[in-house]
């Protein structure tokens, strides 16, 4: 083999290897919930008036989202990490937080080791959910009821 043939595929060897390596270390997770289910309604008036309807409801227990998470370690234990979350309305596929693709979180950050801490910029909930989140016995739904709130 040549000399230019050998450096090659030195190079070629190296991406390979360099990009493995990279594929893992890093993590990137797609996630989602969809909570809708069927509803009923009963509308009563004056002048013995009342209707009915059924149909599908969106955000029977909890709201619907879907997001990206992702961490890229940077070495002696950083990393770095972002979150991208949305919330959408089962019946139509509408946005839900004013519109915002990612109105429920769209923040960037840096953590050193998982236990000791992290810095985040960008639009986040609070910490209660992220903390007593695993200790909800409702796991994020029915509103006012859930721990995350109480604490919050």
């Amino acid at each position: 083999m040549t000399r230019t043939k050998t450096i090659k595929l030195g190079l070629v060897a190296l991406c390979v290897a360099t990009s493995q390596s990279w594929a893992q270390q890093a993590s990137v997770t797609l996630y989602g919930l969809i909570d809708g289910g069927i509803a009923f309604q009963t509308l009563t008036g004056p002048d013995q008036y009342s209707q009915s309807r059924l149909g599908l409801g969106s955000g029977v227990q909890t709201t619907s989202r879907w997001g990206v998470r992702g961490q890229e370690p940077l070495g002696n234990g950083f990393a770095a990490n972002f979150q991208l979350e949305g919330s959408f309305d089962v019946t139509n596929g509408a946005a839900l937080a004013n519109g915002r693709m990612y109105g429920t979180q769209s923040w960037v950050g840096l953590s050193k080791n998982d236990s000791a801490g992290y810095f985040r910029i960008g639009r986040q909930s609070g910490y209660a959910p992220e903390f007593f989140l695993p200790i909800d016995p409702f796991r994020g739904g029915l509103g006012q009821a859930r721990m995350a709130f109480a604490f919050g």
